[in-house]
C-alpha cells in the first residue's frame, strides 16, 4: 500500500461535538481536522441536542454522517447491523480505503465484519482504560475473548495514545510491537494561541492552584484538598479551583471537613475552552496527581490537561501514573510526585514552586517550548499519518 495520505479515510465514533466531551473527543477532533484536505469524512452517533449537532457539521471542513442511533442502545446485534450498512454506503459513495475505529466496543465488530465482507483495511485505537477494560471483558467471557481477538489481530495497525498504553496492549494481547503507532495527543489551536505571561508567584501574595477534570476519585481533587489543607494550616496562603462536572457535592463536604471551604471554588463544568483557558490563567498552578486505580481498571492514559496547562505558561504537578511521564518530564518541565495519593508529598510539591519560583518558571519555559512546538495537531498528524504508512507498506 502506497502512501495512506493519497487515500479516503472513514473515521467511525461515538466521541464527537456535542456528544462526549473529554480528552478522547479532543483526540480524535485533532486527527481529523489535521487530515489532508478532502481525504477524510466521519460516521458518528446521533446529536443529543440536534441545534447543536446541524451547527457543528456546518462548521467542518469534511463530511460528518450520523446514524440515528442513540448511545446507550448502540451495542445490539441489530444497530451493530445498521453501523454496518451506514459504513458500507459511506465506502462506496466516498470511495474510502481505510476504516478507523475509535470505539472497540461497539465498532470493532463493524469494523472486522468490514474486514471479512469487503476487505476493509481499520485501524483501532486504545486510549488506556479502553485497553484495561476490553481485556477484563475478554477473561470473563469466552465469546467476547474469541470476537476481540478476530478484531485485534485483523486490524492493519493500531494506534495509541502513550507509551504506557502501548506496553498494556502488547501485554495484555501480545500483539507485536511492529504493528502498533505511539501518536501522542495535541493540543487545541485555541490554547496555543491564546497570549499568557508567566505567573509570578511570591508566597506572601498567596497562590492560586487549579486542576481541570471530570470529578472522579482517579483525577485526585481529595488529594490535592488535604494537601491545601496542610499548607493552609502552615500558613500558606492557598486558592484552589476545581473545573469539571461531577459529584460536586462530595468534594464540598470534604473541603468543610478540612475547614477549608472558603478556599476551594467549583465552577462546575465549563463546555466553552474559553472560559477554562480563563480560568487556568487565573492560577499560578496546575495540579492534578491521577492515580491508577487497578481493580477499577481507571488510569489516565496519557493527560493532555498537562500540557493544555503548560501551553499556557503554568507550572505542572502531576503523579508518575499510567502515561502522564510521556506528558509531564519530571524536574524538566513539571514536577512527578511518586505517591499519588499522598498529600504530604503534593503539598510538598507545591510548596517547592512556592519557594523556588526561578525554577518553577525554567521548568513552565521548557514546558510551554516542547507543548507548543511538539504537541501541535498538524505536526502529530503528519507524523501519525507517515508512521501508519508505513505499516501498512510493511
Amino acid at each position: 500500500m502506497s502512501d495512506v495520505k493519497q487515500f479516503n479515510h472513514l473515521f467511525i465514533t461515538r466521541d464527537l461535538p456535542p456528544n462526549k466531551p473529554g480528552g478522547i473527543r479532543s483526540y480524535y477532533l485533532g486527527l481529523i481536522r489535521n487530515f489532508p484536505k478532502n481525504r477524510i469524512c466521519v460516521l458518528t452517533m446521533k446529536a443529543i441536542d440536534d441545534t447543536q449537532g446541524r451547527d457543528f457539521d456546518k462548521s467542518c471542513d469534511f463530511p460528518v454522517y450520523r446514524a440515528f442511533i442513540e448511545d446507550h442502545w448502540g451495542k445490539s446485534v441489530l444497530n451493530n447491523l445498521i453501523w454496518v450498512f451506514y459504513s458500507v454506503r459511506i465506502i462506496l459513495k466516498e470511495k474510502i480505503k481505510v476504516y478507523h475505529c475509535g470505539n472497540i466496543r461497539p465498532f470493532g465488530y463493524v469494523a472486522v465484519a468490514l474486514h471479512y465482507l469487503i476487505n476493509m483495511k481499520y485501524v483501532l485505537y486504545f486510549h488506556g482504560n479502553d485497553a484495561l477494560r476490553l481485556h477484563k471483558a475478554m477473561t470473563k467471557k469466552k465469546v467476547k475473548h474469541l470476537i476481540f481477538k478476530k478484531v485485534i489481530s485483523n486490524a492493519s495497525a493500531i494506534n495509541v495514545n502513550s507509551l504506557f498504553t502501548r506496553n498494556i496492549v502488547a501485554e495484555k494481547y501480545k500483539m507485536s510491537g511492529k504493528k502498533i503507532i505511539v501518536t501522542n495527543p495535541g493540543i487545541d489551536n485555541l490554547y496555543i494561541q491564546t497570549k499568557s505571561e508567566y505567573p509570578r508567584i511570591v508566597k506572601e501574595k498567596g497562590v492560586k492552584l487549579i486542576t481541570v477534570g471530570r470529578l472522579e476519585e482517579r483525577k485526585g481533587f481529595d488529594t490535592v484538598l488535604q494537601a491545601v489543607a496542610i499548607l493552609h494550616n502552615g500558613g500558606y496562603k492557598i486558592n484552589y479551583t476545581i473545573v469539571g462536572g461531577g459529584d460536586i457535592k462530595k468534594y464540598q463536604d470534604m473541603a468543610n471537613e478540612l475547614n477549608i471551604s472558603g478556599l476551594v471554588t467549583f465552577t462546575g463544568f465549563l463546555n466553552d475552552d474559553s472560559e477554562v483557558i480563563a480560568c487556568i490563567l487565573n492560577s499560578d498552578i496546575f495540579v492534578m496527581p491521577s492515580r491508577y486505580d487497578k481493580k477499577k481498571n481507571d488510569v489516565e492514559g496519557f493527560g493532555i490537561v498537562y500540557l493544555e496547562a503548560s501551553s499556557l505558561k503554568r507550572p505542572v504537578i502531576a503523579a508518575n501514573t499510567g502515561g502522564v511521564s510521556d506528558a509531564v518530564i519530571h524536574n524538566e518541565t513539571g514536577i512527578l510526585i511518586n505517591n499519588a495519593q499522598s498529600a504530604e508529598e503534593v503539598a510538598e510539591a507545591i510548596k517547592s514552586i512556592i519557594l523556588n519560583p526561578y525554577r518553577a518558571r525554567e521548568m513552565a519555559e521548557a514546558a510551554y517550548d516542547r507543548a507548543v512546538t511538539q504537541f501541535n495537531w498538524s505536526f502529530i498528524t503528519e507524523q501519525y499519518l507517515n508512521n501508519l504508512s508505513r505499516i501498512m507498506e510493511n
